[in-house]
This record gives C-alpha cells, structure tokens and sequence, in this order.
C-alpha cells in the first residue's frame, strides 16, 4: 500500500473535482458574493443616510432650540415691557382715587365738624334751658335772667 497516489491517478481526480468546484463557483459561489455584497453595499449606504439624516435633524433641532430661545426672550421682553405699562397704569389710578378719596375725606371732615359745631349750639342752647327750668322748678319760682 502506497501513501502517496500515482500522479497520473492525481490528475485525472484532480478534473472532476475541478469541474465541480468551477461548476459550483459559477452556480452558487458568485452569486451568493454577489448578494453579500450588495447586501452590505445596501446596509453601508442606508447607515450613510441615517447618518445624514441624522445631522439633518440635529441641524434643525439647533435652529428651533435658537428659534425658540429666541421667541421666549422676545416674550419675556413684552412681558416686562407691558407689565411697566401695567403698574404705570396703575400707579395713575391709585393716585387718582387716593385724590378722590381725599376730597371726599375732606368734605366729610368739613361736614362732621359743621354738624358738631351746630350740634353744640343747640346741646349748650338746650342745656341752659334746661337748667333754667330744673332750677325754676326745684325753687318753685320762676328765675330772671
């Protein structure tokens, strides 16, 4: 028993098998590279347009953050500028009613003390009346003046 084949019996099962491997390269090896490759030509151009896309709305999202920052400054400026007028308004009709209230304070003040004024008049005028007559009728005459 030989380990090493004849070469002429080498050659001639060295053919079949080179047909079969070329057979089989060109029915089932080349089109399988084919798909792979286009399989990853596919994936590596699909994570190409993620990517893009990605900065796309990175991009965008950093315009609407400046956009929006921007808005919320503006209204943050109305807000202040209208809440000045606000309180300037206000500050103005406060002072009007504290006017009006004051005039209103004054002629009261004017009134009661007209009122007590008058009053006393008429306690001091019916106090010596009085006192005439209770005198008069303890002494049980009348009283001259």
């Amino acid at each position: 028993m030989e380990i090493f084949p004849t070469p002429a019996l080498a050659a001639v099962m060295i053919v079949p098998f080179l047909v079969t491997f070329m057979a089989l390269y060109v029915i089932l090896f080349r089109p399988l590279v084919a798909y792979l490759e286009a399989r990853e030509n596919a994936r590596d151009g699909a994570l190409q347009e993620a990517k893009a896309l990605e900065s796309q709305v990175a991009e965008r999202t950093e315009d609407l953050q400046k956009r929006l920052e921007a808005a919320r400054s503006e209204v943050v400026a109305f807000r202040a500028a209208e809440r000045a007028k606000a309180l300037e308004t206000e500050s103005e009709i406060i002072a009007d009613a504290r006017t009006t209230a004051d005039a209103h304070i004054g002629r009261a003040v004017i009134e009661i003390q007209a009122s007590a004024a008058t009053a006393r008049e008429s306690i001091s005028t019916t106090a010596s009346t009085l006192s005439t007559e209770i005198a008069a009728q303890v002494l049980g005459r009348e009283l001259s003046a």
